[in-house]
């Protein structure tokens, strides 16, 4: 286990709760609060759902969610955002027709 996950079961752990508890209040499922804790990645419906699980998990907790997101980009590898482009012209001229 990796240290975003042993964060989050240390402080569910430190405040008595079960992944029961934990779901009851975030709507997480608890397949996917055990899945942030076991760092299984893979085992989550995609990236956007898995950043805000660990921003909510995060937050319930009382614990940094920049914090922990950061780490949640280190462990999958995102060091860093793409930044979409926006052009400033179009993409083709338009043929002025009479």
């Amino acid at each position: 286990m990796g240290e975003l996950g042993e964060r989050l079961r240390q402080a569910r752990e430190a405040k008595g709760l079960s992944l029961h508890a934990v779901e009851e209040a975030t709507h997480i499922r608890s397949v996917f609060l055990q899945a942030l804790e076991e760092e299984r990645f893979a085992d989550l419906p995609g990236d956007v759902y898995a950043r805000g699980f660990v921003k909510t998990y995060a937050n319930y907790l009382g614990l940094d969610a920049q914090d922990l997101l950061q780490r949640y980009r280190q462990a999958v590898g995102a060091t860093s955002v793409e930044i979409p482009v926006i052009l400033d012209e179009p993409l083709m001229h338009r043929s002025r027709s009479g």
